[in-house]
């Protein structure tokens, strides 16, 4: 049985029990950058916190009270260097830096390693090397509102959860699909979590919120946090700096307001749909019984070669 503490409880509780047992305390966490400042404001006797999660890079060090905060940003592109002294008063002197071993030519891996690698590497690729698919066109996460890789992604649940519409985050999206072959591990990148597809039943009124949420991000992403998504046609123009819907339907059909509609989704935008959409749907999620990639890889199987970004749903129109 795993009992999930909150975090700010748990550390107070790791600090006190090594209270007068260490000269330095050091929190090693993959929580983001705001909530390392929330952590080291509730727990103050910290010394350092080393971060990660939100791929922050920090040039200089974050100081809270006594507590150093440090970040190296993402994918290894940077190693930070702490080196800390105690000051012997319950503080610490910190000197940090950020390196580039790559760019400096110290990636040089120890026979040792590279041996290891290379053995599970031949394993691996047994079974992530093989091919699911193949694609002619980039479906990459770059633009503004709906891009290529998510309307790929939403097309893929839709069709395989056999759902009206379906919607994911962006960030959920770890990794671009390139053109050429398309490989196991290559959907094992854009999807590292292993969440489960899950359809949901949704009011119309909570489409419509939707659409206007992703109409209004389009227009500023400071102002709203747009979702990837599939099935969900609408046509909006900007009125009075905020979003009209002009049009709204699914799958050619005008919105029924008298019905709901089912929506696939991940287990994770499931569990946090209050976050992403605003409200909750009243039902309960339905399991389909596979993760992200095993989805995608089922549709990619039955539909490649992949020739065609999929349009986008949302249409925006002049006038006001």
């Amino acid at each position: 049985e795993i009992d999930i503490q909150p975090v700010h409880e748990s550390v107070l509780e790791s600090v006190q029990a090594l209270e007068g047992q260490v000269d330095v305390l050091v929190a090693l966490t993959h929580l983001g950058l705001d909530d390392d400042v929330r952590l080291a404001q509730a727990v103050p006797a910290l010394d350092l916190i080393i971060g990660g999660h939100t791929h922050t890079r920090l040039v200089e060090p974050k100081k809270i009270g006594d507590t150093w905060i440090v970040h190296a940003g993402e994918y290894a592109q940077f190693m930070g260097v702490s080196t800390v002294v105690p000051n012997g008063d319950g503080t610490i002197e910190l000197s940090y830096r950020l390196e580039s071993p790559a760019a400096q030519g110290r990636l040089q891996p120890r026979r040792q390693v590279r041996s290891f690698v290379e053995a599970w590497g031949r394993l691996l690729n047994a079974d992530w090397g093989i091919s699911v698919g193949s694609s002619t066109v980039a479906l990459g996460r770059e633009g503004v509102g709906d891009v290529p890789l998510g309307r790929f992604v939403g097309t893929a649940l839709r069709e395989t959860a056999g759902a009206d519409i379906a919607i994911t985050n962006l960030t959920g999206l770890r990794a671009d699909i390139e053109p050429g072959v398309v490989s196991r591990e290559d959907l094992y990148n854009v999807f590292p979590f292993g969440n489960e597809v899950v359809v949901v039943d949704v009011a119309a009124t909570d489409l419509v919120g939707l659409a206007i949420r992703n109409a209004t991000a389009a227009m500023d992403p400071h102002r709203a946090r747009g979702m990837q998504q599939s099935g969900l046609e609408y046509v909006w123009r900007e009125r009075m700096a905020s979003p009209e819907l002009v049009r709204i339907g699914v799958g050619g059909t005008a919105l029924a307001f008298d019905k709901t509609y089912t929506v696939a989704t991940s287990s994770y935008v499931w569990t946090n749909w209050e976050r992403f959409l605003g409200t909750r749907p009243e039902g309960e999620a339905r399991g389909t019984g596979k993760t992200m990639l095993e989805s995608v890889e089922t549709w990619m199987r039955a539909n490649s070669p992949v020739t065609e970004v999929p349009k986008s749903s949302a249409t925006y129109v002049e006038g006001g």
